[in-house]
């Protein structure tokens, strides 16, 4: 009676072992990869519908203050939200005016009369040491000198001054 050779049984089975294992690797192997793209997939930026940015804030005041015997040079301009920005020879920033500051900025305009004013009042006679003020406010402009400043505009120029000095001031 013949036996039947084990060990090539042995071998022949643990190749099918072998096989199986390498099967489980693969398919383990492609689970883990699906299971990723799963995962992931949220996380690609697909193109979706554009967004239109947001207009930015009008302009409701763009003041310039020059000259003088100290060479002074102060910007200043006020968004319509209240939002601004100076500079100064002191420095410069931003800040947020009150709807109360901004409304009230708009009073001392108005009382001024601002939309009748020419635009341009120089001074009568030159002077070295004069200041001269550029003023904007919704889009109309006045450019004015010390000695040619109107007294209607005197309160808008000196409210412009006081924001700018308490800013610089900080």
């Amino acid at each position: 009676m013949t036996r039947p050779n084990r060990g090539m049984k042995g071998v022949a089975g643990d190749t099918d072992r072998s096989v199986k294992r390498c099967g489980r690797g693969v398919f383990f192997g492609l689970l883990v990869v699906l299971c990723a793209s799963v995962v992931f997939a949220g996380c690609v930026n697909e193109p979706g519908e554009p967004t239109t940015p947001e207009n930015p804030p009008s302009i409701l005041v763009d003041y310039v203050r020059t000259g003088g015997i100290a060479g002074v040079s102060d910007h200043l301009v006020v968004f319509e939200n209240g939002q601004a920005i100076y500079s100064t020879w002191t420095g410069s920033g931003e800040f947020e005016l009150s709807s109360g500051d901004v409304d009230r900025l708009r009073d001392v305009f108005a009382i001024a009369g601002f939309e009748s004013l020419n635009g341009t009042y120089p001074a009568p006679t030159p002077g070295a040491d004069y200041f001269t003020y550029r003023i904007t406010y919704e889009n109309q402009t006045v450019i004015t000198q010390t000695t040619g400043v109107p007294d209607q505009l005197m309160p808008v120029i000196s409210y412009l001054d006081q924001i700018i000095t308490a800013q610089s001031a900080r």
